[in-house]
């Protein structure tokens, strides 16, 4: 189940300190993290991989990529888009937008 929900899990053996796993897991699960994507475009909307909306969340120090698909007026700058990127991060309790 921790692994369908991207959480942590792990096992001890009968030699092993149960201490120390415990605190490992407790840390993963109060970690801070990073959700409620959303990427907006001024013009035109680019589809992205996954879709932004249903990346779910991502914990911190963990890499992730999202793809947008652009057109060639767009990268070759002949395109005016301003770009928004919005999130919402668990550890400030705030939600941020950027302008690229």
């Amino acid at each position: 189940m921790a692994k369908a929900g991207r959480g942590d899990y792990d096992f001890v053996k009968d030699d092993e300190n149960i201490e120390q796993k415990t605190q490992y897991l407790i840390k993963s699960a109060i970690t801070p993290l990073l959700k409620d994507f959303k990427i907006t475009f001024s013009g035109k909307a680019y589809p992205t991989l996954p879709k932004a909306d249903k990346l779910g969340f991502v914990k911190k120090n963990e890499r992730f990529e999202l793809l947008i698909f652009l057109d060639k007026a767009f990268v070759d700058g002949a395109s005016s888009e301003e770009v928004k990127i919005e999130y919402y991060d668990s550890f400030a309790n705030q939600k941020y937008s950027v302008n690229v």
